[in-house]
């Protein structure tokens, strides 16, 4: 997988994650770095589905053409 198509998932997981920290309507958290740190869990979890449904997508989008 190419860096540029790295990058665009990246990209399109930090628009996810954001979209959700912002839309997310429980009760503020009192210490910053609670919500640091699930926006960086958010944003990795995120990072890593979209990262595997792509390869499982494009391996058997392959796999088919053969």
């Amino acid at each position: 997988m190419s860096k540029l198509k790295l990058f665009k998932i990246f990209m399109v997981s930090i628009a996810l994650t954001t979209i959700g920290i912002l839309i997310d309507r429980d009760e503020p958290n009192s210490n910053l770095w609670t919500t640091v740190f699930e926006y960086f869990a958010m944003l990795a979890i995120i990072f890593v589905l979209i990262t595997v449904t792509f390869i499982l997508a494009t391996f058997a989008l392959r796999k088919l053409k053969n």
